[in-house]
């Protein structure tokens, strides 16, 4: 028969249960607890350390002794920076995320003011990267340029003709190659803009280039001196990058009104704007 249980205590620790005790004050010892308005959240030594050191590392670690600090921060934004120390993507932020207290359009940069309260680099250099590529996209993009050239030119020497409007002059020798090889420009510049730029003076007026690829030859034949144009402006026109949108061109008189203007002793400038669309440019 087996004797009565011995009043001298529980039996001595096998292995197996000293190994469980050792791992259960190792796991205490690795636990740490921030208390937000009421709100207590457990951090592991591994997620203090992720992005160290910081606020946590110098409240935790370098006091052995100190495991609980209450601070009266946002709950909620915190949440998002456990993730943030779990080493979860946690932007942009999920709106499901965002605190009740906090729009979508304050979360962000709350954010990263606690981030820089809690000395999370890291979170804060993700932080201002997103905020400008944000930033870039809601800058409108210049994707157009704008060809600017002013030609001055004497008709009875130059072309031994009188022509009595731009339009007509336009045709046949702002765009032709003799006037192109022949002549420089008075001046010439160049001008990246954003879509805005089209619907102001004078290039909400200009001659669209789709517009004519409807009008047969004559039509086409415009559009291919314009591009050549083009082409011997920049050096060079890649139709893969650039697309002809359109063109503007008017005239300065030099001497005299229209009724009173002398051909053969007064020039002419012709200010001509191109319009081109980078396809590069998203």
């Amino acid at each position: 028969m087996e004797g009565p249980p011995s009043a001298q205590g529980p039996p001595p620790a096998t292995t197996c249960t000293r190994a469980l005790q050792h791992a259960h004050a190792y796991s205490m010892s690795e636990n740490y607890t921030v208390t937000l308005r009421g709100t207590d959240f457990s951090l592991h030594r591994s997620q203090i350390e992720s992005d160290g050191p910081n606020y946590f590392t110098a409240c935790f670690l370098t006091n052995s002794k100190q495991r609980r600090i209450e601070l009266h921060r946002d709950p909620g934004l915190f949440q998002i920076i456990v993730s943030y120390l779990s080493g979860y993507t946690v932007l942009p932020i999920d709106e499901r995320s965002i605190p009740r207290t906090m729009s979508s359009a304050t979360v962000l940069s709350n954010l990263r003011a606690d981030a820089v309260f809690y000395q999370l680099k890291g979170l804060v250099r993700a932080c201002d990267i997103f905020i400008e590529q944000q930033r870039v996209k809601k800058t409108p993009t210049n994707q157009y340029m704008i060809l600017g050239n002013v030609y001055r030119c004497h008709f009875s020497v130059e072309f031994g003709m009188c022509v009595t409007t731009a339009v007509a002059w336009s045709w046949t020798h702002v765009f032709s190659d003799e006037l192109q090889a022949n002549t420089t420009p008075a001046s010439t510049w160049r001008l990246h803009a954003n879509k805005e730029i089209l619907s102001k003076a004078p290039l909400n007026d200009m001659i669209i280039a789709k517009s004519l690829l409807d009008e047969g030859i004559d039509g086409l034949q415009a559009v291919a001196k314009v591009e050549g144009f083009a082409s011997h402006t920049l050096g060079g026109f890649d139709s893969r990058r650039w697309k002809l949108i359109g063109w503007h061109i008017d005239e300065s008189k030099f001497g005299g009104d229209d009724e009173n203007f002398d051909w053969d002793l007064h020039d002419i400038d012709y200010r001509v704007l191109i319009v081109l669309e980078d396809l590069r440019v998203e």
